[in-house]
């Protein structure tokens, strides 16, 4: 945590908020799908909105 704290430190305002936009974006991509593939009734549909959800994870981590 201390590591990204000094890490985010020299970021500008414009800089964290993308960075703050992108998490809150993720966050609500991932539970979206999840939703929306449980909602589809299938297990194929519902794995292939899963797979959504960890590609708007992977788009976090990187």
């Amino acid at each position: 945590m201390k590591t990204i704290y000094n890490f985010t430190k020299s970021f500008s305002q414009h800089e964290l908020f993308r960075l703050l936009s992108q998490m809150q974006r993720s966050a609500v991509f991932v539970v979206s799908n999840i939703t929306e593939g449980a909602s589809k009734g299938f297990d194929k549909e519902f794995i292939k909105f899963l797979y959504y959800s960890m590609d708007s994870i992977s788009e976090l981590e990187a």
